[in-house]
């Protein structure tokens, strides 16, 4: 861009609902690590998923090491260890026509599913970890009013089901009113929260909703933390503002309780140095009764929480704030 920055555009081909850029100026960036820079971009503009930074210093002959993931109505996929040579803004070539199939194989870092605690002090260190994950998610129903629905028999079914019309053998007849198989990571079903908040804990990590630290890989989800400082720069921690206020679905903030939506870092007290992920099934699903089951693996390291919550959409008539945390 002149007289400085660069800029990503992506084809909007109707199917896509967001692409994250992740990029870094002459310095390595190895599979889906987070670059000096990440950007989620939820909507198209002029047929285009674009985004610009006036205020990355691009030079003739600069190396830009960069990854993207794009979700689409059919899954997505990743596009991995890319490079692009900087050259005189008069010779750069016009962006191309998106691939119509992975074009690498899928990543293959070994990210966590995590919480942080609250040590005394605040450290840049990441966590020592071990692989992850969330493999499978079920719900079967005792009773109770399970949210779910299907077609089985000689008519629309749902829990519990007439025998008389309903193939009692196919969800939901059989009790099975909720399943994730982790083919892909459906932002419908699946919201991410983004707070600072720590639910009044204090705690390291903030949440966002970035594929640098949530994604799907291998019918398995992994959540992946990284140092806050990685995307904003050291000084940020203790002299910048975080703003997670945003404005559409992908980018707004979720809680504001414990200055959770906005907070300002001073040399006394740091910005989250944490970034990781949360996410939850509070606004698309939520059973009443049944048994759940979880296959996941849990990390290992210094002031890691792995959690997994199972916690009330309502409790006593009210609608809870941030205390909706499900899945």
């Amino acid at each position: 861009m002149e007289p400085s920055g660069i800029k990503f555009c992506f084809p909007d081909d109707g199917s896509i609902s967001l692409v994250s850029y992740h990029y870094s100026i002459n310095s390595p960036l190895s599979n889906v690590e987070a670059g000096q820079y990440n950007v989620d971009v939820s909507n198209s503009k002029n047929g285009y998923y674009t985004t610009e930074n006036p205020n990355a210093i691009v030079k003739p002959n600069d190396k830009v090491n960069y990854w993207i993931n794009v979700i689409t109505t059919g899954g997505g996929y990743l596009l991995t260890d890319q490079t692009w040579y900087a050259t005189d803004p008069a010779t750069t070539v016009p962006p191309t026509a998106p691939p119509t199939a992975p074009p690498t194989e899928p990543p293959t870092t070994k990210p966590i599913v995590i919480g942080t605690t609250t040590p005394p002090k605040p450290t840049n260190e990441p966590p020592t970890t071990t692989e992850p994950v969330v493999t499978t998610t079920t719900v079967s129903s005792g009773g109770g009013s399970p949210g779910g629905g299907g077609s089985g028999g000689g008519g629309s079914c749902t829990y519990p089901c007439n025998s008389a019309y309903c193939d009692m053998t196919q969800p939901p007849c059989n009790g099975l009113i909720f399943e994730e198989t982790w083919d892909t990571l459906d932002l419908d079903r699946w919201q991410h929260e983004l707070t600072m908040s720590g639910g009044g804990n204090w705690e390291f990590q903030y949440y966002t909703n970035n594929r640098t630290n949530s994604y799907v890989r291998d019918n398995t989800l992994f959540i992946k933390p990284t140092l806050t400082a990685d995307h904003y720069g050291e000084a940020f921690l203790s002299s910048g503002t975080l703003d997670l206020w945003g404005s559409t679905p992908a980018d707004l903030c979720t809680a504001n309780a414990f200055y959770g939506c906005s907070r300002s870092g001073s040399g006394s007290n740091y910005i989250n140095p944490i970034q990781s992920a949360r996410i939850r099934t509070v606004n698309s699903f939520a059973f009443k009764y049944g048994r759940i089951e979880i296959e996941a693996k849990m990390p290992k390291g210094d002031w890691i929480w792995p959690a997994m919550w199972l916690l009330p959409k309502l409790v006593f008539g009210l609608a809870s704030l941030w205390r909706d945390r499900y899945l």
